[in-house]
């Protein structure tokens, strides 16, 4: 399993300084609860702040879920097939669900009986698919007592956000938050260094 070293950053106005580390934590411990939820591994989580952003770093994570055995259950033997054995409507659309013929389903003991069954084992998903949704959950969550809107936007943060980091080790990943598309351009001090600063990884 390949893992790496994922940076998220949000660039904005100006910070509340007193909101400034709560924020920071919320946004580092939602994202590590949403880690864990997609079980996706990771060694640990760095917390940055300053007064223009809010950063995450999180280091030796999975590029992808690992594979994992499912079972799948379907209906009561019972009410699966007629006196004769021959497969009901419930059988067969259980079957059809899971893509494969009626002779392969298997007979599962369960609490409630014996149940149609089914061992499949499910392809793990890649962190790009997953991470959008990931992200846009651990923002969601963040503690803004009072958020903002700007210019025309529905989007709703503690300040208007400028600018969002995405880099997994060199990629970038094109997560889309706040009106704003994810790259590895981030920006140094408002007037010493305005130019936008490119992140190799």
């Amino acid at each position: 399993m390949n893992t790496d070293t994922l940076l998220f950053e949000i660039g904005s106005e100006e910070l509340p300084p007193k909101s400034l580390m709560k924020l920071a934590n919320s946004l580092a411990d939602n994202l590590k609860s949403q880690l864990k939820d997609a079980k996706l591994n990771f060694a640990k989580v760095e917390v940055f702040a300053s007064p223009r952003r809010l950063a995450v770093m999180v280091h030796e994570l999975e590029s992808q879920q690992q594979d994992r055995n499912v079972e799948k259950l379907g209906p009561a033997v019972a009410a699966a097939y007629d006196d004769a054995g021959n497969p009901k409507p419930a059988a067969v659309g259980f079957a059809k669900s899971c893509g494969v013929d009626v002779t392969e389903l298997q007979q599962i003991e369960t609490p409630k009986g014996v149940r149609l069954g089914l061992q499949v084992q499910e392809k793990g998903e890649s962190l790009a698919n997953l991470l959008p949704g990931i992200l846009k959950t651990a923002c969601d969550k963040l503690p803004i007592p009072k958020p903002m809107r700007w210019g025309n936007r529905d989007v709703q943060f503690i300040r208007p956000v400028h600018w969002l980091v995405c880099l997994f080790g060199s990629e970038v990943i094109a997560v889309e938050l706040f009106d704003k598309t994810a790259s590895n351009q981030t920006f140094g001090h408002r007037f010493h260094h305005p130019h936008a600063i490119e992140l190799a990884n």
